[in-house]
């Protein structure tokens, strides 16, 4: 069953992404320039994408292989790496001055060392009406 809503199913509109406009830990939007015409930004795939069950998939089979033999570090890094395997693109970030390019591992520092980006997209991945709609950056 393949069930469309303005001509795409939802699992392909949850691939394309919803884009996110990154807060600093405060909740103040974050810019890439003085002016704020340039926002921070991660596209995010959604809960119902056909990547985010791949990787919850994957992550099952080899919590199963584990069979009990997961701990909470374990736990907290498969988390951090499956919403990491959902991001699609950034826009915005640095390290040092230099760009911070989008890698899995990236991701991964990301979202460990700001908790509060990681909540923001996680509540984005499980907003599903963000993935029907243009969103307003604004």
């Amino acid at each position: 069953m393949n069930i469309t809503t303005s001509g795409k199913s939802v699992a392909a509109r949850e691939d394309e992404g919803t884009v996110v406009h990154v807060e600093d830990e405060t909740g103040e939007k974050l810019y890439q320039d003085a002016e704020q015409t340039k926002p921070v930004t991660i596209t995010i795939a959604g809960t119902y994408s056909s990547r985010y069950r791949r990787i919850t998939d994957t992550n099952g089979d080899k919590a199963w292989k584990k069979r009990g033999g997961m701990d909470a570090a374990d736990s907290r890094r498969t988390a951090l790496e499956t919403i990491a395997a959902c991001i699609l693109a950034w826009d915005g970030f640095t390290s040092d001055g230099e760009e911070f390019p989008l890698t899995k591992a990236n991701a991964v520092t990301l979202l460990d060392a700001c908790p509060w980006i990681r909540d923001k997209v996680e509540k984005a991945m499980t907003s599903h009406e963000l993935f029907t709609a243009p969103v307003s950056l604004s």
